[in-house]
């Protein structure tokens, strides 16, 4: 992993649909760079486990 930055900048922000895995899982891959340098990235989300959190941020504000 090259650093923190480029995981903000170019994985997080990466357009692209999530493909549904389970019904609470979703994934999609993010590939950055060409040729031999290339990194394979792959972002997960859980929406009742995002929910979850998002529930407890509003707790502690």
């Amino acid at each position: 992993m090259n650093s923190v930055k480029e995981i903000r900048d170019q994985v997080l922000s990466a357009r692209g649909r999530y493909r549904v895995i389970q019904p609470n899982l979703q994934a999609k891959e993010v590939i950055v760079g060409d040729g031999p340098y290339r990194k394979r990235y792959i972002l997960c989300y859980n929406n009742a486990q995002a929910k979850r959190e998002r529930q407890h941020r509003e707790q502690i504000e």
